[in-house]
């Protein structure tokens, strides 16, 4: 049971998008290919870190990296 609860809170990660637009890479570097792009306010999941950047997903179920200076995760408020 207590496994259970871990995994389901380290499932929930949400994070806000603060820059007025980012863009979303497939790769975590900024010569990745863009595969769209979010603007302030963007509620997210991060999924993964890497280096500066976060994998998110959105409720759509799409995902991509963004640089981790353009969120702010909600858990540490």
């Amino acid at each position: 049971m207590a496994f259970q609860k871990e995994h389901l809170e380290k499932k929930d990660n949400p994070a806000i998008v603060f820059a007025q637009e980012s863009r979303v890479k497939s790769d975590p570097n900024r010569n990745s290919e863009e595969v769209f792009r979010l603007h302030e306010g963007t509620k997210v999941q991060v999924l993964e870190t890497y280096e500066d950047w976060n994998k998110i997903m959105l409720s759509d179920n799409s995902t991509g990296w963004i640089p981790s200076q353009d969120i702010k995760l909600l858990n540490t408020f």
